[in-house]
């Protein structure tokens, strides 16, 4: 394989590594690079189901496990309190896990159908490049789907509590290691988030209580409809002023007065 000058030396040793695992033979270490995306398949199934299951999680649960004596319960509470940072760790880490067992499985399958005996071309494309790319776009991206996405997001959310306990650990860990990038994502988001929001707010409230003045005559008889819209509108306008009794209005009431005495007089004075 042709090296490049303009490849740092930490890609080149990752490559290096890669080739080592997918072209080992079957006898003696051969195993290894099978074990390896096993394992990477199994993470990326437990990352991709604990964005489920972290987040399906109700704030009654919540708070049971705030208070909880078990080190994963507090540590899915913590999790939890940034969500941005939590939700940025499991893409990063799911990507990052998918990219290499996508890279390990693609070598190991070109490594072994390059020991086959596969003779003959289709269209004037050999046999042998048939039979890799097939393996490895829709074998790969099958099983990568299947056991990596679909079923551990079901099993998550059927069971969030527990699927939650056994990836709190892995994505604290995660967290940490990729600290920068998950800082990063999360403040792009949040800045894209603002960004849309202010795009988006074109409608104020002035073209909103047009809109309401506008629906009179349609709404008819329901004219109270039309007081309670407004209100709602002008809602964030009023101050505590606007909305207080002033204390001279108020009436008091006796506590050696009836039931029926305190309702007529509630009825009568509202303050």
């Amino acid at each position: 394989m042709d090296s490049d000058p303009d490849l740092s030396p930490t890609f080149l040793m990752g490559g290096s590594i890669l080739d080592l695992l997918a072209s080992a033979p079957f006898d003696y270490y051969g195993i290894l690079p099978i074990v390896v995306c096993c394992v990477l398949l199994f993470m990326s199934a437990l990352v991709s189901g604990s964005e489920v299951a972290l987040f399906s999680i109700k704030p009654t649960t919540l708070d049971a496990l705030n208070q909880s004596n078990q080190k994963a319960d507090r540590l899915i509470a913590s999790l939890l309190k940034k969500p941005r940072e939590l939700l940025s760790t499991i893409l990063i880490s799911n990507s990052v896990i998918n990219v290499l067992l996508v890279i390990l499985a693609s070598r190991l399958i070109q490594a072994q159908i390059q020991q086959m005996p596969i003779q003959g071309t289709f269209w004037g494309i050999a046999n042998q490049d048939l039979v890799e790319f097939a393996m490895i776009t829709l074998g790969i991206t099958s099983i990568l789907v299947l056991l990596g996405e679909v079923t551990p997001k079901s099993l998550a959310h059927q069971r969030n509590l527990a699927f939650a306990r056994a990836s709190c650990r892995f994505l604290a860990v995660a967290r940490v290691l990729f600290w920068p990038l998950v800082i990063a994502l999360s403040k792009s988001g949040i800045w894209l988030e603002k960004r849309i929001i202010s795009d988006n707010s074109s409608i104020n409230l002035d073209e909103i209580e047009r809109a309401i003045e506008l629906s009179k005559d349609s709404i008819g008889e329901h004219q109270s409809d039309v007081s309670m819209l407004k209100g709602i509108v002008n809602l964030g306008a009023l101050t505590v002023k606007n909305t207080m009794t002033p204390r001279l209005d108020m009436v008091g009431l006796d506590w050696t007065l009836t039931s029926k005495e305190v309702l007529d007089t509630l009825l009568k004075h509202k303050y």
